[in-house]
């Protein structure tokens, strides 16, 4: 049994593994491009955030992933290494639901954009305690 501090911290990491799974299926067959680019950036946030809730640190309700990486990164200086990457997964929280023209993408530009996705997450996994992880 997980310690009481950890559950939400594991809860998160499956919401940000749920989020990566919509995502790539998203982009399969007839790919819906703007919401398979929302859930890369939802994975990341939530990856971020249960790493905060690990250290047992607040994080804001928000979808700035500029933010989070400067809060983790007063945990961990290794975070700086992916603050570019991640700041630009943010723009896809708000405008991936709501500028058609992002659903336009070609598929094969999209692919990168989960692949950094999946990188992130796997980044912020290594650095959580492996109980959470399983």
């Amino acid at each position: 049994m997980l310690p009481e501090s950890l559950l939400e911290t594991r809860d998160l990491l499956y919401l940000a593994r749920a989020d990566l799974d919509a995502s790539e299926r998203l982009l399969v067959g007839e790919p819906l491009i703007g919401i398979a680019l929302f859930h890369c950036q939802q994975a990341v946030e939530k990856a971020l955030k249960a790493y905060l809730s690990a250290r047992q640190q607040p994080y804001p309700y928000s979808h700035d992933l500029t933010d989070l990486i400067a809060r983790c990164r007063q945990q961990d200086p290794e975070f700086v290494t992916i603050e570019s990457p991640a700041a630009d997964l943010t723009r896809f929280a708000i405008a991936a639901r709501y500028q058609r023209a992002l659903s336009a993408t070609p598929p094969e530009h999209v692919m990168p954009v989960f692949q950094e996705a999946k990188r992130l997450v796997r980044f912020v996994e290594e650095r959580l305690p492996p109980e959470v992880t399983r």
